[in-house]
């Protein structure tokens, strides 16, 4: 999913989620979810400061949606990409590794302004 801008606890924030499923629940599954942002025509992880990226480790149920989120507070407005990876071991003990967007949809940001 494209990131979103919006205030979180009065800040301005930019906000990444992905979201998983499996038909059959996995052994072990870890999903990494980062932002990144372009700047001079380049893109790039974003990480002014502190974690760069978010990750969960809630093993989906058969058939149902598990989100795994990362927030940036450093908003600046621009073009931004969620990107994410998923690793973890099947249910018949095969490991597995996959990005689910090999081409992640980018979105202009407008940050919100920040309550005061």
């Amino acid at each position: 999913m494209p990131p979103v801008a919006k205030l979180v606890s009065g800040k301005a924030a930019v906000i990444a989620e992905a979201e998983s499923t499996c038909d059959m629940p996995p052994v072990s599954h870890k999903a990494q979810v980062w932002l990144e942002k372009e700047l001079n025509g380049e893109w790039g992880l974003w990480a002014p400061k502190g974690d760069a990226k978010a990750a969960c480790e809630e093993i989906p149920p058969a058939g149902a949606w598990v989100s795994c989120s990362f927030v940036s507070y450093f908003c600046l407005p621009g073009k931004w990409r969620t990107r994410a990876m998923v690793t973890g071991t099947g249910p018949s003990g095969t490991p597995y590794a996959f990005s689910p967007d090999e081409k992640p949809q980018a979105r202009i940001v407008s940050c919100p302004k920040p309550k005061k």
